[in-house]
């Protein structure tokens, strides 16, 4: 591994003579290319776009890479990413270290496109990620890591893809990465806060103001109670159709479902699923012609631009759906001392989000601010059976705290050309489990069900509410100031300061964390829960 790391170094130290800037986007050109996008008089898909797509680069600044080899049909461009930095726990009264070093390239052209980011790390944690991490043997949004030490980690960092256009309306693409639908700081629907994972997608622009998404990935679970090999029973897989429509100038709409299914059970080797391949069906009715017992999840996703530069946006996740448990919760908060309702079933598993963001607040040019509520039911993304949960590498592939959780997050941020603020504050209540003896909703991993399967933990069919458990209040504020320091090379020298408060009946965790890092290309990946 040194010997990679060294040849790394010495790679992109030799190729900085060639040319001065690379393509890494700094918060300034993010902030460009978002508030550009949600624009009214722009035709894009905004819940399904990502800085890195090939089709919106134009939108960014055309800076050159260390290495850049131009043609008129193609270009070629490499660049160094590192990171290295540190910060203060001073409740804990230790020093955290946080260091990385890799490459990112890229080859592009008319009809085919490539793209490669490699980085390995060698960090600490704050004590929050540091109790995850021995809890699920996961950092969160990262990889499952090698611990060299008490509280220090090494791992590895990598994703590509290679996409080809087959016509101007259809693109095919496979890689190793993450995906994000949705106009949040949060998605309920798929996130990128699971680990990479192997993936085809395959986007259909149905007419020039609808655009398919078919998007097929493969997933691991990771509990040592299981086979860890390759191609053991661990491996699982996921089927999801995303379908945006831009229906006026301000009014975006989607849809969105999913279907997970593991590669095989105690009565059979199922592997890959050719009925899910289909891109055009609806998963409910096809897994009850298979008579299979997989793991179906829809959606919907809105957004509204309102005036020029604000957006109101929302989502919903059905897990499940049982209309006449809707009624009695609704009937209950109209009539709460009628001890007649039976309400809370746990069959009603959803999701809600709600937010509102602006790109020019109150005036100010270059301002960025966020409100944003979430709100998921107990039991939500899990299942009767575990390996179907939806989850990969023992983290969701939507909230970073599963179920069974209040949210609210606010944002502000300011940029210019040189300099940014950004400060992030959120405040949450999750219900947690008391011990391995209860199940209130939050834990994914635990198996799903109203009687005991295998010895499992029975869950109550009703009086289940959002918060039931341990009550987890989390308070977290997160404050960076980060100052391009070396515009030719997209050098950035950031500080900032984490606080971050867990209190319940039984215990609290408290966080105090000053951090300090120069950086390029790698952003800041400690997760914000």
């Amino acid at each position: 591994m040194k010997k990679t790391l060294l040849y790394i170094l010495f790679f992109s130290l030799w190729t900085s003579s060639f040319a001065q800037n690379n393509t890494l986007v700094s918060p300034f050109e993010k902030y460009q290319y978002e508030s550009l996008i949600y624009s009214i008089d722009s035709n894009y898909y905004p819940s399904i776009t990502s800085c890195q797509d090939v089709e919106y680069s134009n939108l960014l600044s055309n800076k050159n890479s260390l290495i850049s080899y131009n043609k008129s049909n193609y270009l070629i461009e490499t660049s160094p990413i590192f990171e290295i930095g540190g910060g203060i726990d001073i409740g804990e009264k230790r020093f955290i270290s946080k260091n990385a070093l890799g490459i990112t390239s890229s080859f592009s052209s008319d009809k085919f496109n490539f793209k490669l980011r490699y980085s390995y790390h060698i960090a600490g944690l704050p004590n929050y990620l540091d109790s995850v991490y021995h809890q699920q043997e996961v950092i969160p949004s990262i990889a499952i890591p090698n611990e060299i030490k008490n509280n220090l980690y090494a791992f590895h960092n990598l994703n590509f893809m290679f996409s080809y256009k087959i016509k101007d309306y259809f693109k095919a693409e496979i890689g190793h990465g993450e995906h994000f639908f949705g106009d949040g700081y949060r998605s309920l629907l798929l996130s990128d806060n699971a680990s990479n994972y192997p993936y085809l997608k395959l986007q259909t622009d149905i007419s020039k103001k609808i655009r398919y998404v078919n998007l097929y990935g493969k997933l691991t679970d990771v509990r040592e109670s299981i086979d860890k090999g390759y191609f053991s029973h661990n491996q699982k897989y996921f089927a999801s159709h995303y379908l945006t429509w831009n229906a006026t100038k301000r009014l975006k709409l989607s849809f969105f479902e999913t279907i997970v299914w593991e590669t095989g059970d105690s009565l059979r080797k199922r592997g890959v699923e050719l009925y899910y391949l289909n891109p055009v069906i609806l998963y409910r009715p096809v897994e009850f012609a298979l008579g299979s017992p997989d793991n179906v999840l829809m959606g919907l996703n809105a957004s509204m631009t309102i005036g020029k530069n604000n957006v109101l946006y929302a989502q919903l996740l059905l897990d499940e759906f049982y209309l006449n448990e809707i009624r009695a919760g609704i009937s209950h908060i109209l009539h709460p001392n009628d001890s007649t309702i039976n309400y809370g079933a746990w069959v009603n598993k959803q999701a809600v989000q709600f937010g509102i963001k602006s790109y020019q607040v109150f005036g100010i040019k270059n301002s960025f601010a966020r409100a944003e509520f979430n709100m998921i039911r107990p039991y939500t993304y899990s299942h009767r059976q575990i390996k179907q949960n939806y989850a990969h590498h023992n983290q969701s592939l939507a909230h970073p705290w599963n179920s069974n959780i209040y949210e609210f997050i606010f944002q502000f941020n300011y940029y210019s050309k040189r300099w940014s603020v950004e400060n992030t504050f959120m405040y949450s209540l999750v219900g947690i489990d008391e011990d391995s003896t209860t199940h209130v909703g939050q834990n994914i991993y635990q198996l799903t069900w109203d009687s005991s399967v295998n010895n499992s933990v029975a869950v109550n069919y009703y009086g289940n509410e959002i918060g039931q458990g341990s009550q987890q209040y989390i308070l977290f504020n997160k404050t960076t100031f980060n100052y391009l320091l070396i515009p030719d090379y997209n050098v950035f020298l950031s500080c900032g300061y984490i606080y971050r408060k867990q209190l319940s009946r039984e215990s609290s965790l408290n966080t105090s964390y000053f951090f300090l890092r120069i950086s390029s290309g790698i952003s800041d990946w400690f997760t914000n829960m």
